[in-house]
Parts: C-alpha cells; structure tokens; sequence
C-alpha cells in the first residue's frame, strides 16, 4: 500500500505583507500546496501554486535536504493555478519553503517539513525459488541457481540452512558440504533487492545428506563355475540393516542384462568369463552404497555324457562325453557301479562283468582346464541285466521216424521265467518245430536232432541252452511180402519177402490168424489146417539192420476156404449110397464135426447101416 503524507498552507495577501494561516480560507489570492508521496520507490514532492492576482506573480521554492538548500523559482501567471515537482531517490526528509519575492521583501507563503518513507509496494514481476545442484555428499560443493527474477539487475543475497537454521558464514552462492550435515536437510534462502521494488525472499527445496552404513561388506558367491549350475550371491550383513539389497551380475566387466536377482543360474553365454555381482544396499536417510563380489573362476561348459552299449555281461559300455568347452579341456573317467567307484575302470569303454549283473552302472566324466573349476559330470545310469539260472535241456523218446521227441528244460530261475522252444535237424531251425515236442518225419531220418531252450525275463539277459543231439535212425528200403500157395486146408503158405536194403538185413517173419500171431509160426511157410479154415492169414515181415529204423510190413490177407454150413441130413437121405453118406462125412466133418451124427460110434466111418 502506497503512503502519503501532506501538508498544505495558505498565504493571504493582505495590505502589505502576506499572513500565513494553517487551514485553507477561500478568500486566499495567492497559495501554495506541498505534498510528499513515495512513487515509483522515489520520495517525491509536489507544490502546487495558485495565483489568483490580477497580476503574475513570482514564487520562490527552496527545498533543503540533509541541510543543503535548492532553491528555485516558478512564475505563475495572473489567474492561473501551476504544480512544481521534485523526486528523491532515498527516503528523506524534506523542508519546502515557498516565498513570493526575493530579497527582503519576500513573503513566505509556505514553510513546511516533509517526512517520506519510501517503502516501495510494487513487487517483483518474477522471483523463482531456487534450485540446487551438486552431490549430496560430504566434500562435495553444492550451488545455488538463483532461476528467473524480473525485471533484471536484481541483487542476490544467499543464506545456506541446515535443518531451517541458517550456517553462520554460509553466505555465497556454493557450499561445501561437511561430514556434520550427514543426516540432516540443507536448504538455501536466496533475497533479491532492487530499488522500488519489493525485497523477495525465496528458499530451495531441501537437499537431504544421507547417512553412511557403517558395515557395507563385500558380497560371496557359492556354487560351481559351470553352465547349468545356480550361482548364490551372499550379501552379508549391513550395519545398519538396509532397506533394501539389490543385485547386478557381471561376466567379467559386462553386466548381464536381467540377471537382478540373489541367484544367478550360468548359460552357455558365461563359458570362458569369470562372475562376479554387485549388491547395492538402499536405506531411508542413508546414502547408497555397492558392494562388489570376489570374482568367481572362469565358467566352463559341460558336456551331458551319455552311454551306448548293451545291458548284458560280456557287453561293452562306450561313453560320449558330450560338448566341453571353451576347448580344449581335458576329460578323465571313472566308471560307477551303483554309484561306487569300480577300480580300473577308467578308460571311454568298459566291459560288463558278472559283478555289474542286476547293478546300474553309470560313468563320471571330468574336465580340467587351468583358470577353470574342475566339473564332474555323470551320465544316466544304464541297468544292467541279470544272469538267469539256466538249465541244458534233455530230449527223451526215440529216435526213429514218426516217434515224437519231448524236451526237458529243466529248473530256471528266478521264477519265473519264460521258456521258447526251437528243434534243429543238423544245426538248422526246423521251421515251426517251436513247442515241447516234435514228432519225427522222413526228413528227420539219419539226421542230429536237438532243441535249444530260451528263457527270458524283465531285467535278465536272456539265456539260451541246447540239448545233446539226438541221432535218428534211418530208413531202411522195404517190400511189402506177399503169400503165395492154397488158401485151404492141408495145403502150405509161402512168404515172398521181396527185396530189402541196403543189405544185409534181418529180416524176421511172423505168421497170423485174424490179426493175432499164430505161435511158433516164424518161418517162410505156413501149412494151413482146418483150424485156419474160415480164417484170415496174414504174415508180417520185419527188417532190422544197426543204425536203420527196424521196419515191419504186413502181407495183404488170404482167407482159408470153408464150405458153407450142409443142411440137416440122415443116413436115409443118401438112398442106400455107403460111399455118399462116407464122401459127405468126410467133406464137412472137419470144419464142422460130425454136424449130421452120422458115425454114432465115432469110428470115423459114416452109416455103419449102409454098409
């Protein structure tokens, strides 16, 4: 708000000289008016003339300031009313007499002090706080920057705070920051002055100094310098506890892009780099500090070993060690048995022995590299098959065409255990001569005949056993006998045996009555009786020979005649013919007896009575 002081005074003409009054009349003819104001930050003072003469009139005004007087002179005209002004740059005080005339004669119209206070109301156009630039950390210079004051030509005064409590001396536009400020907010207050306007004060935003932890160890890692393996990153304790720990990974100078955790699991990327990480611990009020990591060994890249082979004794086992790098790198084996070290056995084969029958073994390849870690790795383990308790199988039945042959296999175990068959004539399969038994063909004749019995189980090597051989007897070359002479009665049979082979042969002959051997009847012939009358004779020829199947043919049969059964008859019926009666008797008696009781003293002659 704009003070103003004034004070005015009236001068009256009056016969011959001037009458000074303190309050304004309206009859005055001559009269002047001082004022004081502060414009524009400048002490301004005013008088203001007024002639109401009919003449001009010649005013005097002397200002004196400070003691120094400065006086002027301002004509106004009949009549008129004129306004004189003055400014000073400083607040003052101002002594203003006005007179009318020079010299002796002059008649104070006006003599009055004016007292200004220039206090200027106009504020700056722009005052910008401050800002601040700089580390906050002890040693470090900070710097105010005093942002955009208008109009220009501003001065700057600055006072640097600690906690809002000004640091005696801390007056310049920098300060250096001390070890004492840790923990607490500097600010700074920047004033800005310029004649007529406005003293304005503005103060920065505040500048927190951290606190320092006073345990901030270094960082370990744990874990094995090798692709796959995870990497843990110790951070140790942090006095005080920090809020919180972050972490960095580097492969050597290089951080690792997104490895930001407290594990770090290797890549094929790491191999032939050495890991280290960075842990930086955060705390409200406290500056943040990192941590770095003894670097680990150079990573190397394993391979997956992995082993081919059989599973059964007596197999060998070849391991591929996979990719091992950066190359080259140097591999040793050691072979394992249900995961124990197997002794000597340290070469890229192993030979399954019967120890390792029913184990796992498995292989551990190591590599070596010098500024490397040494790393094992081991292969998926391979089970090997067990050794099943087999048994040579026995063939009973004989050897001869036709016969059958049955295999024995005998005890296995563990039971149970599955059992195939296969026969051999001479050492080649039979084909589908595949169950217990075999029955014997011509083919088979002369032949080595064995079997060969496989028996398999899950988890076991199979196993296979073959017989002793059995030899089959071979084929002798044969006739079919044939009976030559009279199918009756009294008369004598003869065999006709043909030829047999390769000689010589035995051959044996034997006789038979309706299919049952007639006793002692071996020989070539055969004299036939009544007994065979009505009967089947056949004759059976059997040939023998070492080495050759014994081989019996059977004649084709030839019955005995009988004559049909005579009717009932009587002495009588022969009309008194003795020797029809004795031709009829003899005819039918021995096939059927005395059928017609014709020799009733059995003395061999029929109808004594016709005699």
């Amino acid at each position: 708000m704009k003070k103003f002081w004034a004070s005015a005074l009236t001068a009256v003409l009056s016969g011959a000289g001037l009458v000074a009054t303190a309050s304004p009349a309206a009859a005055a003819e001559v009269a002047a008016v001082v004022s004081g104001a502060c414009v524009d930050g400048a002490n301004e003072t005013t008088v203001s003339l007024t002639n109401d003469e009919a003449t001009d009139v010649l005013f005097v005004l002397t200002f004196t300031r400070d003691g120094v007087p400065d006086a002027g002179e301002m004509p106004v005209a009949a009549g008129v009313s004129d306004a004189y002004s003055t400014s000073f740059p400083e607040d003052s005080s101002t002594r203003v007499t006005v007179t009318v005339g020079d010299g002796p004669q002059a008649q104070v119209v006006a003599d009055e002090t004016i007292e200004v206070n220039c206090e200027p109301d106009v504020p700056l156009h722009e005052a910008t706080a401050p800002t601040v630039t700089g580390l906050p950390a002890p040693g470090a210079t900070l710097t105010a920057v005093p942002g955009e004051w208008l109009p220009s030509g501003v001065v700057f005064a600055y006072q640097w705070m600690r906690d809002e409590i000004d640091i005696p001396g801390a007056d310049d536009a920098t300060y250096i920051v001390a070890e004492s400020d840790r923990g607490t907010t500097l600010t700074v207050r920047l004033t800005g002055t310029l004649p007529g306007f406005i003293t304005e004060s503005r103060t920065s935003t505040g500048t927190a100094i951290p606190e320092v932890f006073t345990t901030a160890p270094l960082p370990t890692i744990t874990g094995l310098a090798a692709v796959g393996t995870v990497l843990l990153a110790d951070a140790g304790t942090w006095v005080p506890a920090a809020d919180s720990l972050t972490y960095q990974w580097f492969r050597d100078a290089t951080p690792i892009p997104g490895a930001n955790a407290s594990t770090y699991v290797l890549t094929g990327a790491d191999a032939g780099f050495a890991i280290k990480v960075h842990v930086t611990g955060a705390k409200a009020g406290f500056e943040s500090v990192t941590a770095s990591s003894v670097a680990t060994l150079r990573v190397l890249s394993a391979g997956a070993p992995a082993i081919s082979g059989g599973k059964d004794v007596g197999k060998v086992l070849t391991v591929t060690p996979g990719t091992w790098g950066p190359s080259p790198v140097t591999l040793s084996y050691q072979w394992l048995r249900n995961g124990s070290a197997i002794s000597g056995a340290n070469a890229a084969t192993y030979k399954l022995g019967s120890s390792d029958a029913g184990r796992s073994v498995s292989v551990r390849v190591t590599g070596s590299k010098g500024g490397f870690p040494s790393v094992a790795k081991t292969s998926p383990a391979v089970a090997v098959n067990g050794i099943l308790t087999a048994k040579t199988p026995t063939i009973s039945g004989t050897g001869a065409v036709g016969k059958t042959l049955t295999a024995s296999a005998g005890t296995w175990g563990p039971s149970p255990v599955t059992l195939k068959y296969q026969w051999y004539r001479n050492g080649a399969a039979i084909s589908g001569a595949v169950a217990k038994t075999y029955r014997l063909v011509t083919a088979d004749a002369g032949r080595s005949i064995t079997v060969k019995v496989t028996g398999s189980k899950s988890g076991y090597t199979s196993a296979s056993r073959t017989s002793s051989a059995k030899i089959v007897l071979k084929l002798l070359k044969t006739a079919t006998p044939r009976i030559s002479g009279t199918a009756k009665a009294g008369q004598t049979l003869t065999v006709l045996r043909g030829t047999w082979g390769p000689t010589p042969v035995t051959l044996k002959t034997q006789w038979y009555r309706n299919g049952v051997a007639i006793s002692g009847a071996t020989g070539s012939s055969l004299k036939l009786t009544t007994k065979d009358a009505g009967k089947s004779i056949t004759v059976k020829v059997t040939g023998s020979k070492s080495g050759y199947s014994t081989v019996s043919k059977t004649s084709a049969a030839k019955t005995v005649y009988k004559p049909a059964r005579p009717a009932d008859v009587d002495c009588n019926d022969f009309g008194g013919n003795w020797s029809a009666a004795q031709a009829w008797y003899k005819k039918y008696y021995p096939y059927y007896g005395d059928v017609a009781d014709l020799d009733r003293d059995n003395d061999g002659i029929a109808c004594d009575s016709l005699r």
